[in-house]
Parts: C-alpha cells; structure tokens; sequence
C-alpha cells in the first residue's frame, strides 16, 4: 500500500459533534412536518454528503422539496445559531492517531461537509492546524467528495492508488468509491473507537508489513 495522502471527514470521525448536530438536523427535519421517526432514518441514512445536497436529498427522499438558495441560508444560520465548537469535544484518539500519521511523514487532510467556515472553527478552536496540509469545507461550487479529492491530488501530485478516505459513515464511502480511492469506515461508539487500528493498518501497508 503505496500511500502518501490520508484524508479525513470531520464530524463524527475526528470530532465528537454528531449528537449535537443530529439533534439540530433532525429537529429542524422534524419542523417541515414530517415525524421524527423519518426524520431520523433519512438523516442516518444520507449523513456523510455535503451539506446542501444532504438537506435536499432527505427532503426530497420525504416527499419535499429542495431549499431554494434562501432558504438553504436560512438553514445555515439556524444550524450556526444553534452550534458552537465549544460545544464539541475530540475523541480521544483523534491527537494520537494524527501525529502516528504526520511523524511518517504523511500529508494529512479534511474533506468536510460542513461550511469552511465552521471546519475553520472547530480545527482552530482544538488547536490542529498544525498537523494538516488543508482543511476543506463545503461551500458553493467546492465540496466534500470529488471536488475535494480532485484539488488534493492536484496539489499534491498524488494518485488515487496514493490516497485514502477515513470516515464515519457509509455515505463517506461511497464518496470515496466515486472517486476511486480507498476507504475506511471509523466507528465511534460507547467511548470506543477502531481508529487507531486503521491508522496501523495504513502505517503497517506502507512499511510491507
């Protein structure tokens, strides 16, 4: 496994915010009147898109209709208003797992559904700047995914057979496949994580163990 580029989600795989986010979500999934119960299984079952494509997918999957450029504004404020980094706490693995990485000299990045400027804030807010090359969030015309990839292996010169995704859910996979490269799912329950097992199986590939 020739690897020299690792590429992370944020929410939910680096960042413990995904109870405090869901929440948020479902609630206001739950306003447009539409039951909690599917609410929350089109929420699960879409998470990991960016941020525009994931509301209107899940509504449109509802029977609704997309947000217009307002209203999906309007979202973002309501989703800011209701959100600070202070709020989120980092699983305890993440500080680790990211400097086993950058110490073998591995350029390390976020694709992130979330706005730049809330990706901006929790990676400031914990003090991780250092250890990534750059941080991506989701804004119009540049999001998690291809758009992402694309720019990371044109920075980079990296080749897909050179790059890994690392993220929470399966829609993060399927991200992933897309552009074809390599993916592994993080599982973060009950206090325990497999992501430093993930991070010694790329550390293990790249040394031919």
């Amino acid at each position: 496994m020739n690897i020299c580029c690792v590429v992370f989600d944020m929410d939910g795989t680096l960042v413990n915010t995904e109870n405090l986010k869901r929440e948020l979500w479902i609630k206001y999934i739950n306003g447009k009147r539409y039951t909690r119960e599917s609410s929350t299984l089109a929420y699960d079952k879409y998470n990991g898109l960016p941020r525009r494509k994931f509301i209107n997918t899940v509504l449109v999957s509802l029977g609704g209709n997309e947000l217009s450029d307002d209203e999906f504004e309007q979202f973002n404020d309501y989703l800011s208003d209701g959100y600070r980094p202070s709020m989120a706490t980092l699983f305890p693995a993440t500080v680790i797992a990211l400097e086993k990485l950058r110490d073998r000299g591995l350029k390390l990045f976020i694709s992130s559904g979330s706005p730049q400027h809330e990706v901006d804030g929790i990676i400031k807010y914990f003090g991780l700047d250092h250890l990534f090359l750059a941080c991506y969030g989701s804004d119009n015309g540049f999001v998690k995914g291809n758009e992402h990839f694309k720019k990371i292996a044109h920075t980079t010169g990296a080749t897909r057979s050179e790059m890994v995704f690392i993220g929470n859910d399966d829609m993060d996979g399927t991200l992933a496949k897309e552009y074809r490269i390599k993916f592994f799912l993080v599982k973060n329950e009950n206090g325990s994580t497999n992501l430093l097992e993930i991070i010694e199986k790329i550390i293990s590939g790249i040394l031919g163990k």
